[in-house]
């Protein structure tokens, strides 16, 4: 496990300013908090479309950066579109 929040504070910082700065800035996200999902830090949010409020989770998992980030729905069940991976998947 590598903990790449806590070995590497300069990219955490700078990936917590970009997401914190993208809610301010943009009313389609809504961020609510940092969290950790299944041992993973996640930011949840809610991102508007349509009028139709979705809860979402971009999870960092421990190989960030080198696996990217992933946004999947905060509910396990929810299954939004034909492009994303199965009930609960990655967008």
């Amino acid at each position: 496990m590598k903990l790449w929040w806590l070995t590497d504070s300069r990219r955490f910082a700078t990936e917590k300013a970009a997401v914190e700065a993208l809610a301010a800035a943009d009313p389609w996200f809504e961020f609510a908090r940092w969290a950790f999902v299944d041992g993973n830090l996640a930011a949840l949010g809610v991102i508007m479309a349509h009028g139709v409020p979705y809860p979402v989770q971009l999870v960092y998992p421990d190989q960030f950066p080198d696996v990217p980030a992933w946004v999947e729905p905060q509910d396990r069940e929810a299954k939004w579109s034909s492009h994303q991976y199965g009930a609960g998947g990655t967008l």
